[in-house]
């Protein structure tokens, strides 16, 4: 009875060991679980702080980038809108002179029309743009000057041009009448003795969409190359007409220019009738620099 009682006894203790092994096995396995778990959410809570950071990052430079741009796009259109209103400004400074011109005997529609097109500041020293509308005539490189807008405008009204016609000028200068003779729809070629003003006139014009054909070269010589010529027109005075530039003339054609000496000159316009006969007559008094002689780099 004794022996029966304790072999029981036995079987139970064991059966309680296995029982509290397993349930060990289990409490561990799930602990292990658990704080492989914990890991995986904490993994996941930073990764998804992580993301927010970055997406919080990502909208901050987008927004900066964003204001950076439409601060450039701002200034962009401030500046062009500033332009704007500047060429505006300009453009009712040309038409008042054109006015002023028409006061004072311009009366060529097309003349007038050029003069209020073509922006004469452009052709000066900035700091004298503040006079660039006055009919008046400015310094420029070299000793040269801008003719008075009226001298411009006078000498063109007597070319009487037409479309199509190739006109000669001697003198490019700042290139302003070279411009005014593009608006008037010529082919014009133009000559300058000094190289300076060649390539600032060439430059200019040529931003302003004008493109003259332009030569550094003698304007006592001509451009024999490309003649006969329907006008030519004399930007500096000569004592007298080079005798090579009337020969450049096509018979039915002229030259309008100053002649004369430094205290003064008379415009003329000098008519080609025939291969060896010529028509002149004189048009005013007006002061232009001296044509001279060769070229200067």
């Amino acid at each position: 009875m004794k022996r029966k009682t304790l072999l029981l006894l036995t079987v139970t203790i064991a059966a309680l060991f296995w029982v509290g092994t397993l349930i060990a096995h289990a409490t561990g396995t799930t602990d292990q679980h658990g704080k492989q778990d914990g890991k995986a959410n904490a993994r996941m809570t930073i990764q998804r702080r992580d993301n927010k950071e970055a997406g919080q990052t990502e909208r901050t430079g987008t927004l900066l980038m964003t204001n950076k741009t439409t601060g450039q796009m701002k200034n962009r259109g401030e500046q062009q809108e500033r332009n704007k209103v500047v060429q505006q400004t300009e453009n009712r400074e040309a038409i008042k002179l054109a006015r002023a011109l028409r006061r004072k005997g311009i009366n060529d529609a097309r003349v007038l029309a050029a003069v209020e097109k073509v922006p004469r500041h452009l052709f000066i020293d900035e700091k004298l743009s503040a006079y660039a509308y006055h009919d008046r005539p400015l310094p420029i490189e070299k000793g040269q000057t801008i003719s008075q807008p009226f001298t411009v405008a006078f000498q063109t009204q007597l070319l009487k041009l037409q479309p199509g016609e190739k006109v000669l000028e001697i003198g490019t200068g700042s290139g302003y009448q070279a411009a005014i003779l593009c608006e008037m729809g010529v082919e014009v070629y133009s000559i300058e003795r000094y190289h300076l003003l060649y390539q600032t006139a060439k430059e200019t014009l040529n931003k302003l969409g004008y493109h003259p054909n332009l030569y550094h070269g003698d304007g006592f010589e001509g451009l024999p190359e490309h003649a006969p010529f329907d006008k030519i027109l004399l930007t500096a005075a000569p004592e007298e007409v080079p005798e090579k530039l009337l020969q450049q003339l096509k018979i039915g054609g002229w030259l309008v220019g100053p002649l004369g000496g430094r205290m003064g000159q008379k415009m003329t316009k000098i008519e080609r009738i025939s291969e060896e006969k010529f028509r002149k007559t004189l048009h005013g008094d007006f002061i232009f620099v001296p044509m001279q002689e060769g070229t200067e780099k």
